[in-house]
């Protein structure tokens, strides 16, 4: 007992010197520090009005220190030269120079607004007629071919409510642009849009009638119908050049009608299809050939169409000894009908079955019980030992979770936006994982979206201005490029390089399974 009490004693010592270190360590660290006068930062703020573009600065500076602005415009806007203001607390507006698309100024001693306006580029879009493959318009069409058609212009913020001209339509055919109006919003830019045309389609109802005349009827009525059938259905044909085709009839077209019925004509007027009539005559008469087991000459031949498939008359099947058997096949299994060459099959009959029928024999249900049980067994076991195998990981710990490189966990199945990237990751787990590489380049620079590069690239690709530039994103003039975290990012595995990428794009990139390479020299 007295033991014990020592130890209690030495390990309150113990825990009281490691607090009196705490308490020093936090004078040095937080006090020390403030009274030999550091420097103090004020908060650098962007204007959460700004639309179009971005501003990239550091969150604080100290007074008198110079910041540096770098300005980027989104897809579908440009910046406004000379637009950057600096706005302190107390509403005084600082100096900024301005150099391309960089700006500074010098920190005052108070926190700043740092304010930028972006204006929308318009674009156009040209419609032309053009025998483009592989909506290739009929001759009627012929004078507008190549011709340039009308235009129009718009912006990324009217995108959304541009109207497109009426296409030239042509009877017989559906007339529409070759266009897909997301491309404006997603990829705003100068576009070519062609026409298309398609034919329209006749919706052709139809009614066989037909006589169900089979042989042995045939016999007692000679020359004269036994009994009438008839069918109904319908098909959509082109408008232009209609022909019914129904499976087991001549193909019907307009010129073999009665009366010479022309398709076209009825469904120009109505625009609502055409109901025809067809007769058994139309039918076609299929052979059909029965043969003995082994046998290569048929025993039996006949025809058939498929208004009489089911009233067929079938030989008789020759005997075999000891063996019971049937026909492989029928015609009334064949609607679309077709030659027809059917073959016996025999089974042996076994006589120790047909008796322990008739007895009522238990062996079957015996084996049935049987086989419950040992499916049970099996699978009490493997769930017994998933259950064991589960409980030593747990004991032991061995919980397994697969990250990156960096220690990130990536994300399951899906993509990921840019809200979820900041809730995952901190700035600065991102900014450690990114890879700089010293290629500084100047010129011209292009942003893109995550979202834009999901649409276009594919798992485990490299994302980089000479990919970007192969796939059509940006023009031959653009020098450089930025990523940004707009839209969702579903592809895994990418190696994005850029001359600048924005925090959340790091996020979902990394968390995506991808790699991050910086171009240009990492600040200290």
């Amino acid at each position: 007992m007295q033991e014990r009490e020592t130890f209690f004693r030495a390990l309150l010592k113990v825990i009281k010197w490691l607090l009196v270190a705490v308490a020093v360590l936090a004078l040095i660290y937080g006090w020390i520090p403030t009274v030999f006068g550091a420097q103090t930062h004020y908060d650098l703020l962007v204007d959460a009005q700004i639309k179009g573009g971005e501003l990239s600065l550091p969150t604080d500076a100290a007074e008198g220190e110079n910041v540096s602005v770098t300005i980027s415009a989104h897809p579908g806007y440009t910046y406004r030269q000379g637009s950057v203001r600096v706005v302190g607390a107390d509403g005084t507006v600082y100096v900024c120079e301005e150099q391309g698309e960089c700006a500074s100024f010098t920190m005052p001693a108070q926190a700043v607004t740092v304010y930028a306006e972006f204006a929308p580029v318009t674009y156009s879009l040209y419609f032309y007629i053009h025998p483009a493959v592989p909506y290739l318009p009929p001759e009627e069409c012929r004078e507008y071919r190549g011709m340039l058609y009308t235009t129009l212009t718009y912006t990324v913020e009217d995108a959304g409510t541009v109207e497109l001209p009426v296409c030239p339509t042509i009877d017989g055919y559906e007339a529409s642009w070759n266009w897909d109006p997301r491309l404006m919003s997603d990829s705003p830019g100068n576009y070519a849009v062609m026409a298309r045309y398609r034919e329209e389609e006749c919706r052709i109802t139809y009614t066989v009638q037909y006589l169900l005349a089979g042989k042995e009827q045939q016999a007692f009525f000679t020359g004269a119908p036994f009994s009438i059938g008839m069918f109904y259905g319908e098909q959509t044909v082109p408008y232009a050049h209609p022909a019914i085709s129904i499976p087991g009839y001549r193909e019907v077209s307009s010129e073999n009608l009665p009366g010479n019925t022309d398709f076209h004509t009825l469904y120009a007027a109505s625009r609502t299809g055409v109901t025809v009539s067809l007769s058994v005559s139309d039918a076609i008469a299929y052979p059909v050939f029965y043969y003995a087991e082994g046998a290569a000459r048929p025993l039996y031949a006949a025809t058939y169409t498929v208004a009489d498939a089911n009233a067929f008359s079938v030989p008789e099947l020759p005997e075999k000894e000891g063996f019971s058997g049937e026909w492989t096949d029928h015609p009334r299994n064949h609607a679309e009908g077709g030659e027809l060459h059917i073959r016996p099959v025999y089974r042996k009959i076994s006589a120790v079955s047909a008796v322990t029928s008739e007895a009522g024999s238990t062996g079957p249900a015996l084996d049935g019980a049987a086989w419950k049980i040992v499916l049970a067994v099996a699978a009490f076991a493997i769930m017994g030992a998933i259950g064991i195998r589960t409980g030593i990981a747990v004991l032991q710990g061995n919980k397994t979770v697969k990250k990156t490189g960096h220690g990130i966990e990536p994300i399951g199945k899906g993509g990921i936006r840019a809200v979820d990237a900041d809730c995952r990751m901190s700035d600065s787990d991102a900014a450690a994982a990114v890879v700089w590489r010293g290629q500084c380049r100047s010129g011209r620079m292009a942003a893109v979206n995550l979202g834009t590069i999901s649409r276009i690239f594919s798992d485990g690709e490299t994302v980089s201005l000479e990919t970007l530039r192969k796939h059509g994103v940006i023009g031959p003039d653009v020098q450089r490029c930025k990523i940004l975290a707009g839209g969702e990012l579903t592809k895994r595995h990418l190696t994005v390089e850029a001359d600048a990428i924005s925090l959340q794009a790091v996020k979902m990139v990394l968390l995506m399974e991808g790699k991050v390479v910086r171009l240009g020299e990492k600040s200290t």
